[in-house]
């Protein structure tokens, strides 16, 4: 969801068409409006640079020293810009594409930090607290490998789809 002038701007992106009857009274300020995606997934080849927005949340596994190397680690919140951009880089050479450097030698992205998220996941019997601290990532990159970078558009980036994040929103690079 992102703000704008007129209030709130809701994307969401689904293999099915949305089934807009369950929404309530009032929630839409005006028609719902649905796009396919084919198209932008076509135009997906290596080497277009594309300007992106991703709000995800970049996390890292904490295992115990003692902890045996296959058992769960604990999933820990990464606040450092630079280490945020770290795992973007990572996630970006799994999902087939790169973040070029900017005129300031770094990435070319901005890196905004958004309100956290809590949730809840019952296992085995017992309720546990998900806090998700999502960050937005705005800005270029380069397409590496078509198919991934097709497949992450489609379906998400990350582990945290089912509470906001993971979606890329795509535009073309404008001069200027």
């Amino acid at each position: 969801m992102d703000s704008i002038r007129s209030g709130h701007l809701l994307l969401v992106q689904s293999s099915m068409p949305p089934d807009r009857g369950r929404l309530p009274d009032g929630y839409l300020a005006g028609e719902a409006q649905t796009r396919p995606i084919d198209g932008v997934l076509e135009a997906i080849i290596p080497g277009r640079s594309l300007m992106f927005r991703l709000t995800a949340d970049p996390t890292r596994i904490v295992r115990a020293p003692d902890a045996p190397k296959e058992g769960r680690g604990r999933r820990v919140a990464l606040h450092d810009p630079k280490e945020q951009l770290g795992r973007l880089a990572r996630k970006g050479e799994q999902c087939g594409f790169v973040v070029p450097a900017g005129a300031d030698g770094g990435m070319a992205v901005t890196v905004s930090p958004c309100p956290p998220v809590v949730g809840y996941k019952d296992e085995n019997g017992k309720r546990n607290k998900i806090t998700i601290s999502p960050t937005r990532f705005d800005g270029r990159l380069v397409v590496t490998d078509a198919r991934l970078f097709a497949d992450a558009v489609r379906t998400g980036i990350g582990r945290a789809r089912a509470y906001g994040c993971g979606l890329v929103s795509l535009a073309p690079v404008t001069a200027g």
